[in-house]
């Protein structure tokens, strides 16, 4: 996950900057007597953003006719869930980041699977996904998050959310409990 944060980082331009002799004679004054002139080419944005635009969803193919009906009903969903908008946040964090999650859940109240896209764990929040060592079949995952609304009273209070083969399981600290969860 430390490489994650520097991706992020550098993404967002916080990295070194390399200049040539010449640069930093011109640029001297800029780079050390104001606070405020940050000079970098970020070139992590250069390289991203161009490719994530060109990224996108263009359907769903069925290995025979059972399989293309059941694409066709995806792609019904997708359209319905307007993922076309969603889906350059996950291309975003997939090009930063090399990883990112997208978890389907089944809404009950419009009968059909929600996307929901989340990012890499970065050493606080995120998901985070465990393989047998040795036969590479997935086992779990495990999603850190914490509360968006900023109104209640367990506002960025660390939570947890197990996904295993067979059920879900949702987590709180809690210091009273075994392992403090």
């Amino acid at each position: 996950w430390h490489r994650i944060k520097d991706y992020r980082a550098y993404y967002d331009g916080e990295h070194p900057v390399t200049l040539t002799e010449r640069q930093k004679e011109y640029l001297g004054p800029i780079l050390t007597e104001y606070d405020e002139h940050v000079v970098a080419y970020n070139l992590c944005r250069v390289v991203v953003d161009p490719l994530r635009e060109r990224l996108r969803v263009e359907g769903f193919i069925g290995a025979d006719a059972a399989g293309d009906a059941l694409a066709a009903q995806v792609w019904a969903w997708w359209n319905a869930a307007q993922m076309d908008n969603r889906q350059i946040t996950v291309y975003r964090r997939a090009l930063r980041d090399a990883k990112t999650y997208v978890i389907v859940a089944w809404n009950a109240e419009r009968n059909m699977p929600e996307w929901i896209p989340n990012r890499a764990y970065d050493g606080d929040t995120g998901v985070t996904f465990h393989r047998d060592p040795e036969t590479g079949v997935p086992l779990l995952a495990v999603k850190y998050w914490r509360k968006a609304d900023i109104m209640a009273p367990d506002y960025n209070e660390l939570r947890r959310t197990v996904y295993l083969p067979n059920m879900i399981l949702r987590h709180k600290p809690d210091s009273t409990a075994d392992y403090g969860w």
